[in-house]
């Protein structure tokens, strides 16, 4: 939204390239903390992210304005909100004449 100008999501199930290919990320609801927890209290071993723009990414810097933005709110679940905005688009408020792009 911010960077793209788009909404769009990964599906827990993502078919690509006419079903060629099926990504599935059976812990796309989890949080990094239960995941972290889960693989230290199991014996996994911890994988670095070796991407050399992961610490400085738009990603990274969306992830810490979500983060944020929870913590100065903890009574609202920001990150719900956000998931559940996708399918509570208000039409009524949805005019895009006069906006340039």
């Amino acid at each position: 939204m911010f960077y793209k100008g788009e909404t769009s999501a990964m599906n827990p199930r993502q078919e690509m390239f006419g079903g060629k290919i099926v990504l599935i990320r059976p812990l796309c609801l989890a949080e990094e903390d239960q995941i972290r927890l889960y693989a230290q209290e199991n014996g996994l071993a911890a994988k670095v992210c070796r991407c050399p723009f992961g610490a400085d990414s738009k990603r990274r810097y969306v992830k810490d304005i979500i983060r944020q933005t929870a913590a100065g709110s903890p009574d609202i679940n920001i990150k719900t909100n956000i998931f559940n905005s996708v399918t509570r688009v208000k039409t009524d408020y949805v005019k895009l004449e006069g906006i340039q792009s």
